[in-house]
């Protein structure tokens, strides 16, 4: 392996604007990890040492201005560069991928061997994407799907999951493994959907699986029964105001990405758009909510 020079970039924030930065990070960086302590998250990435460095750390950056726009609390907000030696930091990223076990579902680096007694195995490459099961959110919406589409597996079948901001495809990819006809994963930036089309291929659903790139919901026409997103409060507000034109009437949304305090203005527009919240799951302020879509409107 070669001892090529990298710059590592580290972001510190606020737990309820990890995922936005993360989002912007992982277009920019050879692999993001999460470190949370002392009421803050720690984002590194890596980027190649050339000419653009500077002006993939202003991306990460403006990132942070944007979330602070929009309200959200990003807490210090730090952003900083440093050379690294590749060897030294592509041996510590891998290190710190560890199976993940949420229920049934264990999600697996592609460089270990699952547990012997895992179940249901959703094996990931996060590459340059966001999304290997370790995040609080993640766990809750894999959690929220076992629960969906398991209980509903006699009185309501389920044909299409929709995954919006699909990141390393891991929820797409584990909602066909708990029983779902069909997935469709989708993100806007290209780089993430290379990613999910990998891993579907490596988990044996590519032909399931299918990979859009697109904004939000306006990359897809169909409905589902089940929507799951794993963005941001910001992101879920948009969001709701189409979820009544993708969802069958009687589906299911699972939203994640959102703190506490966030929650009642996702509440709010949810309520609006014609769901009522079913299930709700909470874990480190962060919370997991499922929404039935009892009201058949037009589109």
């Amino acid at each position: 392996m070669s001892a090529s020079r990298w710059a590592e970039i580290t972001v510190s924030v606020a737990p309820q604007a990890a995922d936005a930065v993360a989002e912007a990070m992982r277009a920019v960086c050879g692999g993001v990890t999460e470190t949370t302590g002392n009421g803050r998250v720690i984002l590194t990435g890596y980027s190649p040492t050339d000419d653009r460095v500077g002006a993939r750390a202003d991306a990460v950056r403006a990132r942070v201005a944007a979330a602070r726009d929009l309200g959200i609390d990003v807490g210090e907000g730090t952003v900083t560069v440093r050379p690294v030696v590749a060897q030294a930091w592509e041996q510590a990223w891998r290190e710190s991928f560890q199976p993940v076990r949420v229920g049934p579902i264990t999600v697996t680096p592609s460089w270990l061997e699952p547990p012997r007694d895992a179940e249901v195995i959703v094996t990931i490459d996060p590459g340059m994407a966001f999304g290997t099961g370790l995040h609080t959110t993640t766990r809750g919406c894999l959690a929220a799907l076992e629960s969906q589409l398991r209980a509903g597996e006699s009185t309501r079948p389920t044909k299409t999951v929709i995954d919006v901001g699909t990141g390393s495809g891991v929820l797409a990819i584990a909602a066909v493994k708990l029983g779902a006809e069909r997935a469709v994963a989708i993100d806007c930036d290209p780089t993430a959907a290379s990613v999910a089309r990998e891993n579907a291929a490596l988990n044996g659903v590519a032909d399931r699986v299918r990979i859009v790139v697109g904004d939000l919901m306006n990359a897809v026409a169909q409905r589902a029964e089940v929507i799951v997103a794993n963005i941001h409060a910001h992101a879920i507000t948009e969001l709701a105001n189409v979820l009544p034109h993708h969802l069958q009437p009687g589906g299911r949304f699972i939203g994640s990405g959102v703190v506490e305090k966030q929650y009642p203005a996702v509440e709010s527009a949810l309520g609006a758009a014609g769901l009522t919240e079913v299930e709700t799951l909470r874990e480190d302020d962060w919370v997991t909510a499922v929404w039935e879509m009892r009201e058949c409107r037009a589109s």
